[in-house]
């Protein structure tokens, strides 16, 4: 399992070498999304350390205070980053949460985990001090599901073609022209 730190590092490093900047705000709410996705995709968390309702949404406390200095301004990349840090599972999560998040304002991410009965809402109703792991992983598990690209192709009003194909996988006879008894 990845610490938090590294985790933090990584979104911090990524966004530095795309020109990108990552404010403490924007790293929050990146850590939640990130030990959402993990959750729901895994079953384990990225990372050990809670997840707390802040006003402006989730906060892992810890590395609020590492970064607070920088205020709203963008965090410098780290120097001791490394790779090795994660296993492709977490780095998976990680890659594809900077592409689905990170390209949203410290604004926008901080409405997005404001959503009605996420588990920041749901925590933060009751005055809880952390966010349940458990409550992430049910959020998250209901709510990120992955589509399949089958799925997002019909979403986006393309038909997939299934039939016969070669040994290259090259479609020969599409599905709907394909009759058995031709045979």
């Amino acid at each position: 399992m990845a610490s938090v730190y590294d985790v933090a590092k990584y979104f911090v490093n990524i966004n530095s070498d795309t020109d990108g900047d990552v404010s403490n705000m924007n790293l929050q709410k990146l850590l939640y999304y990130a030990q959402g996705r993990h959750l729901a995709k895994t079953g384990h968390s990225l990372f050990n350390e809670n997840i707390e309702p802040w006003q402006h949404g989730p906060v892992v406390r810890e590395i609020y205070h590492k970064y607070k200095a920088n205020e709203s301004n963008p965090i410098p990349p780290e120097e001791d980053f490394n790779y090795d840090a994660f296993t492709i599972e977490e780095l998976t999560t990680l890659v594809n949460v900077e592409k689905d998040y990170g390209k949203y304002s410290a604004l926008t991410l901080r409405n997005k985990s404001h959503a009605e009965n996420s588990p920041w809402a749901v925590a933060n109703e009751k005055n809880s001090n952390i966010i349940p792991t458990e409550s992430i992983k049910e959020y998250f598990s209901e709510n990120e599901k992955e589509t399949s690209l089958s799925e997002q192709l019909e979403l986006n009003g393309v038909k997939p073609i299934s039939g016969i194909r070669n040994k290259d996988g090259v479609l020969i006879l599409p599905k709907e022209e394909y009759d058995p008894e031709d045979d």
